[in-house]
């Protein structure tokens, strides 16, 4: 069976992208999706982090996820992946 996770980025955890996509292929997960916190009426104290941060941690976790032929995308409306993939530069990862 094949299912997916939809994860909700925020400042305690955007760093962490990349350790979400590496948990979730231990977990037989094949797709992820990754949407950034925002604030609205109901939660006027989140902090929502700047789609450009956001989008600087995402880029690794894209790769990793690729390494593990695994399908990462995020929910952004205005900026697509493969301008990411164009403007960003791939990162080494170190694992320890």
């Amino acid at each position: 069976m094949q299912f997916g996770v939809r994860t909700t980025i925020g400042a305690e955890n955007l760093d962490q992208q990349t350790k979400l996509i590496e948990y979730f292929h231990i977990l037989g997960v094949k797709y992820v999706a990754a949407s950034p916190i925002y604030h609205s009426k109901v939660n006027p104290g989140i902090k929502t982090p700047s789609l450009v941060e956001f989008a600087k941690h995402f880029m690794p976790a894209f790769y990793r996820a690729r390494e593990f032929g695994m399908f990462t995308r995020h929910y952004l409306s205005s900026i697509s992946t493969r301008r990411l993939i164009s403007t960003a530069k791939p990162v080494n990862l170190v694992h320890v």
